[in-house]
């Protein structure tokens, strides 16, 4: 769960040229000098009827030379886009984002296309210095592309539904349809397909007004109201006589999605199971989203399970709709090689997910994050896990550590955006140079809420629990063995 920043909303005038069909629209440098601040950049007199992508390019710098010190670009519906970072604190860099013309063709309906830039909460104010004086990060972006708009033109700009996260069963089909073109347009039809099977066209009669005009440029349709939705289907939608008359340019007439159902419910991981194995699991998780408390059962003597996981952000997933992997036992391990794959499972901004009674067991000597929360990921439970790092036991590297709660993927130890109302019962932890650590921000910004609660932490090389601007939490009854190799020393 992404925290909230510090917001500023700016227009500046920019260098904009529309002619033959090109879109260029340059912003002077921008900069913010908030820590963990944020700026929204309007690009001016877009123009819709993208007839291929476009690019933004962006040249910046700042605050941005480590893992948990980043620049989050996002689009007009809070889309994620683009992560920008620099080798070095404050040195230049460029980076090329593509835009697909569908997208830029739905934002320059208005006439405006906006980009949000969002540092993290680990990029401070004052280290680098812009054209207007000390700055966190400076951005210097430039939109362009090239368009078509024609006379009578119109094209279907989004699927609204069914949508990532729907549940199987009925649903309408509901898409949303625009005027990229010089002429109003009063009626317009549209023809579509499902699974490539012709669906009955339908004609409205509408007014579609044109860009920058008094009324709406668009109108969302509803072309079944009750549509069976019960597996994974592709949807074809396009448009055609506008006013009656032949759409002047076609490549924005159309648009076709494959889209699941959501998943909910019971599943198996293991041999026979619904899923081969976590990796499978996770896929889909990530794919489709989850519209009521799922739980995945990991089949008994289906272990072990030789692979690493990642979780991100799941659509759907809430306090009521929670996601379970009962590992009923059975055993995930994985052969870490560096600091680039440090992980045998990594909660990366994921929420409310519960992992339960699975063996987690370490093969390296160095570089063992076993489970890893960052990112912002909140209201996880780790409950009467075995976490196995007896890999590590001769090592006295500090890059092992069996549950991880920070601000950095490298590090066990470092603030940030790490996670907040975290549980962690009644696990085992062995060895690592850390059992277990938490890391909030800083000491005005804590991670809050969490309990560590009935944890046996034993043979760790040097701190049982680190615990760092961490406040409003329950630490009971946890048993710290501190009899390994390395304490004998």
């Amino acid at each position: 769960m992404r925290r909230i920043y510090l917001f500023l909303a700016v227009l500046f005038v920019s260098i904009t040229f529309v002619n033959a069909g090109n879109y260029y629209d340059s912003i002077p440098e921008q900069c913010v000098n908030v820590t963990g601040g944020s700026l929204m950049i309007s690009h001016i007199n877009a123009q819709s009827g993208a007839t291929s992508n476009g690019t933004l390019k962006v040249d910046f710098f700042g605050d941005l030379d480590l893992s948990t010190e980043f620049v989050d670009v996002l689009s007009e519906n809070g889309a994620l886009i683009a992560t920008l970072s620099t080798v070095s604190q404050c040195g230049q860099e460029q980076q090329i984002i593509s835009l697909d013309k569908d997208s830029i063709n739905a934002w320059a309906l208005d006439g405006i296309i906006s980009f949000t830039y969002q540092s993290s909460s680990a990029v401070n104010s004052g280290i680098c210095t812009g054209l207007s004086g000390p700055a966190a990060f400076c951005v210097v972006p430039v939109v362009s592309y090239t368009y078509q708009q024609g006379v009578d033109n119109i094209g279907v700009l989004s699927m609204d539904a069914p949508s990532p996260g729907t549940c199987a069963g009925n649903t309408p089909i509901t898409i949303t349809v625009g005027n990229f073109g010089t002429n109003q347009v009063d009626t317009f039809s549209v023809a579509w397909e499902i699974n490539g099977i012709a669906q009955t066209p339908q004609t409205y009669y509408t007014l579609l007004d044109t860009n920058g005009g008094a009324n709406p440029t668009t109108s969302q349709i509803t072309l079944n109201p009750s549509y069976n939705f019960t597996a994974s289907t592709t949807f074809k939608f396009w448009t055609y006589s506008p006013n009656n008359l032949p759409d002047t340019i076609n490549q924005n007439d159309t648009l076709q999605k494959p889209l699941a159902p959501a998943l909910a419910g019971v599943y198996t991981i293991g041999s026979g199971g619904n899923y081969i194995n976590f990796t499978a699991a996770v896929n889909d998780l990530v794919a489709l989203g989850v519209c009521a408390p799922v739980t995945f059962n990991v089949l008994t003597g289906s272990g072990p399970f030789n692979e690493q996981i990642v979780i991100p952000q799941v659509i759907g997933a809430n306090a009521t709709n929670t996601i379970t992997f009962n590992g009923n036992g059975e055993t995930i391990t994985y052969a870490t090689t560096g600091t680039a794959d440090n992980y045998i499972i990594r909660l990366d901004g994921a929420d409310y997910i519960t992992i339960d009674s699975l063996n987690v067991v370490a093969q390296s000597a160095t570089n063992n994050f076993a489970i890893q929360l960052t990112n912002d990921a909140d209201f996880n439970i780790i409950n009467n896990c075995n976490i196995d790092l007896t890999s590590t036991i001769t090592s006295t590297s500090s890059t092992n550590a069996g549950i991880v709660v920070s601000g950095s993927l490298t590090s066990a130890t470092t603030a940030g955006a790490s996670g907040t109302n975290n549980t962690f019962t009644n696990n085992t932890i062995t060895g690592g140079y850390y059992g277990l650590t938490i890391n909030g921000a800083s000491s005005t910004s804590e991670s809050l809420n969490n309990t560590i609660s009935g944890n046996t932490i034993q043979d760790f090389y040097f701190y049982g629990t680190y615990l760092r601007s961490i406040s409003n939490s329950v630490i009971s009854n946890n048993c710290l063995l501190y009899t390994s190799d390395a304490a004998d020393e």
